[in-house]
């Protein structure tokens, strides 16, 4: 139980973690669940800050009010994160924001996200404006993170993985494991019956 305790506290730390390492970093951690999935951002304020002034200009973000402000990065996010499942659009819909001093996170619900997983196809362009900047983005089914891709300037902050033929695998592996088995528990009948017809020929 503690260690669970412990792991959990880690998964949920991280993104933390990887910021205060990277301030130029941003974390975006996407839960699939059966009904939509949900995506939690993780954003340095600081990185926040100096991309929008570079994209719309410092006079106009410091006229932004708080609310105009906020509706501004929920709309940049939106218009620089493509993610495709199974060859299907993923989109950000019901959403919400925490604006803060050193961090600003952002919580968006997905539309449906396949039960079974093919492929991912990924991108994130938001904040590539900064020098240096990359973005962490983990996938996590069944409360496992699958995987955790790095995107950045080397990559043209594209990544794809492909995990068409992880469930044939693990049927022949069952398949092998049993035919193994069997091969076993006839090998030891046959030497138990040469044992006995042995026995019967010394007698």
């Amino acid at each position: 139980m503690k260690k669970r305790i412990v792991i959990s506290f880690l998964i949920i730390m991280s993104p933390i973690f990887l910021m205060a390492h990277n301030p130029l970093s941003a974390v975006y951690r996407l839960d699939a669940k059966n009904d939509g999935g949900i995506l939690k951002i993780y954003l340095t304020q600081a990185a926040l800050n100096k991309s929008l002034k570079d994209i719309y200009g410092a006079d106009y973000i410091n006229a932004l009010s708080g609310k105009e402000f906020k509706e501004l990065i929920v709309g940049y996010i939106k218009e620089n994160i493509f993610i495709n499942i199974n060859e299907t659009r993923i989109n950000l819909e019901k959403g919400g924001i925490r604006y803060g001093n050193h961090q600003t996170d952002l919580t968006f619900i997905t539309s449906t996200i396949p039960n079974k997983i093919e492929n991912i196809d990924l991108e994130v362009t938001a904040f590539k404006e900064n020098d240096h900047h990359q973005t962490i983005f983990c996938f996590n089914k069944d409360n496992v993170i699958k995987e955790k891709m790095v995107l950045n300037s080397s990559n043209d902050f594209k990544n794809s993985i492909v995990y068409e033929n992880h469930a044939d695998y693990s049927y022949l592996m069952i398949g092998v494991s049993v035919m193994l088995f069997i091969l076993i528990l006839v090998t030891i009948v046959f030497k138990l019956r040469n044992k006995k017809l042995a026995l019967l020929f010394k007698v």
